[in-house]
């Protein structure tokens, strides 16, 4: 008990020696002294035989975190800004296709009038009534001129591994003397020729949805498409490639299951 009390006066003298105004408490039966209002303190471990005590640092029982503010943005937001934060979130990885209005058959199976590109856009809109999608180009585009012509394109959904990258590759590129479908081939994937558009299949691919034009709209310098799925080609249950961090990637493990009700 002499310990104790010795524990207690060293805690009372305390801001008298150090001038300090805060009124302090003396937890004797926790081993702590704290302030007013504060339930952590300073932890000590006393000794059975004197009033000799070892500080120590309490077990964290809170997040370290301690603003409850969100932060603020005085500054307009920059697009190197909002690039960072959305570089973050990942991004589906397709590949759209589409051909303009042909007069002849023959041009219809001229790959040199067969447009496509990689897009991060894509996303489901509605799954019943009607299947619907939608995805945004940057205006200008040879595959938004085709979709708007022919009002028609496919979606060509890409595998999680190395073939689904390069077809993601071909399709990336904004050269116009590029043609990536007389090149794909060497991807281990062949070019169907569509009333939609070229159809992607093979090494890479795993599922295409045939789409009719619903609507477009336009928005500053990019124009929003919403099709209609009329036909499902492939499917099954696999990986779908995705791009997030300037890396393309697989789906990573779950957190947790969704629930549903």
């Amino acid at each position: 008990m002499k310990g104790f009390r010795a524990l207690g006066l060293a805690a009372r003298s305390f801001p008298a020696r150090t001038g300090a105004s805060t009124p302090w408490i003396t937890g004797v039966n926790q081993g702590r002294i704290c302030r007013n209002g504060d339930a952590s303190g300073i932890f000590f471990r006393l000794n059975s035989t004197a009033a000799t005590a070892t500080r120590e640092h309490p077990p964290s029982t809170t997040p370290t975190t301690t603003n409850s503010t969100p932060p603020t943005s005085p500054t307009p937001v920059t697009a190197d800004q909002f690039r960072a934060v959305m570089r973050e979130l990942p991004h589906s990885v397709v590949v759209c296709t589409s051909i303009p209005s042909t007069n002849t058959p023959e041009e219809a199976l001229d790959r040199r009038n067969f447009r496509g590109m990689t897009m991060s856009s894509f996303t489901s809109l509605s799954l019943d009534p009607i299947p619907l999608v939608s995805f945004n180009i940057k205006k200008p585009s040879r595959t938004l001129d085709a979709i708007r012509e022919s009002g028609r394109f496919n979606i060509h959904i890409l595998r999680a591994d190395a073939h689904g990258v390069k077809v993601a590759e071909w399709f990336s590129t904004s050269n116009a003397s590029f043609n990536p479908f007389e090149r794909i081939q060497s991807s281990g994937c062949e070019v169907y020729p569509h009333r939609t558009g070229a159809i992607l299949w093979g090494e890479g691919v795993r599922t295409v949805l045939s789409c009719k034009v619903e609507k477009l709209l336009g928005v500053r310098d990019h124009e929003i498409v919403v099709g209609e799925v009329e036909q499902v080609l492939g499917g099954g249950e696999f990986e779908a490639l995705a791009y997030a961090q300037r890396q393309y990637r697989p789906v990573g493990p779950p957190i947790q299951r969704h629930r549903t009700s």
